[in-house]
């Protein structure tokens, strides 16, 4: 399947520091939403007036190292613009590069079996009776290829740029959706299932996959 499709929109909390000498820095994390700032301000809290007691500079200190201890920092407004950037021009990146692929006519003979996209798969795929052919098993092992390499570019860049999303999506990518896909590209290479088969094992693959990420 191709990942590329499926853009998961980066969430950044930008959460006004109290002191008046910072009014210019926010708490930001990639991927954090405001609902989990507050969590981890409130556990925060917490642990700051249970060891600080009453005093207000140690309780703020406490707070702030215990927030960074969470992934947390204070930035300037400025570096969530350019994170968010960062982001979006590796996500360009990425679906050319997939567009690329689909429109590379040495994979057609694959494409003739199963579509580029997992989300392009359709009734008349799945009900192929058809098995792999000598000759489309050298075409198929380099678009396998092609696809792996292009998903590991995905997941790096979720990894690097969206935080505890890209965390989400990147551990489940590689725990479960590509060993999922191994075994599938592997049935289908050894004769094991048809194209119909392998078709509505990709498609489930992917369905999996949205059904997490909600």
């Amino acid at each position: 399947m191709s990942a590329s499709k499926f853009l998961i929109p980066i969430v950044v909390s930008l959460l006004v520091v109290g002191c008046a000498t910072q009014t210019q820095s926010v708490w930001f994390k990639n991927g954090a939403s405001q609902q989990e700032f507050e969590i981890d301000k409130g556990q925060c809290n917490a642990q700051a007036f249970a060891v600080a007691g009453g005093n207000m500079y140690q309780i703020a200190i406490v707070q702030n190292q215990c927030l960074k201890g969470k992934g947390w920092q204070l930035v300037n407004p400025n570096q969530i613009a350019n994170a968010n950037n960062q982001l979006f021009e590796e996500r360009e990146k990425n679906k050319q590069a997939n567009e690329e692929r689909c429109a590379n006519i040495e994979f057609s003979s694959i494409y003739a079996k199963t579509p580029c996209l997992a989300t392009q798969i359709e009734f008349r795929h799945m009900t192929n009776e058809e098995k792999i052919t000598n000759e489309q098993k050298v075409v198929f092992v380099k678009w396998r290829e092609a696809i792996d390499i292009s998903n590991q570019q995905i997941v790096d860049t979720e990894l690097r740029y969206n935080g505890s999303i890209g965390k989400k999506y990147g551990n489940y990518y590689l725990a479960t959706m590509k060993p999922e896909n191994d075994k599938n590209n592997l049935d289908l290479y050894n004769g094991k299932i048809t194209w119909g088969q392998y078709n509505s094992r990709r498609k489930e693959i992917y369905s999996k996959l949205i059904d997490f990420m909600k």
